[in-house]
Order: C-alpha cells, then sequence, then structure tokens
C-alpha cells in the first residue's frame, strides 16, 4: 500500500499489522522496486488543503513511482468526487 504522506502511512500500517505480507510505505519506499499489486491511496478528500493539493501537484515525479511499480494491478482508493 502506497499513500504519499507519512501519516497516512503510519495509519495503514497500524490497520494492516496483522498482515506482514502487505509492504506499507509512501511513494518513496518503493522507489527502485516492483510489486504484483500496488494499492494507492491518495488521501485527498473534498476537504484537501489547498497547500495539500498543490504539494502533490507539484510532485509528479512521486506520482509515476507509485503508477509505474505495479506490474500486474494498480488499484487506487480514494474519494472519487475530489
Amino acid at each position: 500500500m502506497v499513500s504519499p504522506y507519512a501519516a497516512q502511512r503510519k495509519k495503514m500500517r497500524e490497520l494492516l499489522s496483522g498482515r506482514p505480507e502487505v509492504r506499507v510505505g509512501t511513494m518513496h519506499t518503493f522507489q527502485g522496486g516492483e510489486r504484483d499489486v500496488i494499492v494507492l491511496s491518495p488521501t485527498l478528500s473534498q476537504n484537501a488543503k489547498r497547500q495539500s493539493v498543490r504539494r502533490l501537484a507539484e510532485n509528479q515525479n512521486l506520482w509515476n513511482v507509485a503508477f509505474a511499480r505495479a506490474t500486474s494491478r494498480l488499484v487506487v482508493v480514494g474519494d472519487a468526487t475530489r
């Protein structure tokens, strides 16, 4: 599971603590490696701060890391209205 924010990564690790086969990290964690399946949690919602949205938009290379690491399937989990 991949998220651009450390706080989101921490929460995902807590929720998946009983699943050691699931690797959780930020986009930086997965640089240079590949995984069959990547689950991406962009952590944006309707109430996202403009600063957060701008930061993610300015770091397109990080999105490339998240998208390019999946060799079989990419699953994006988030708020479809954002």
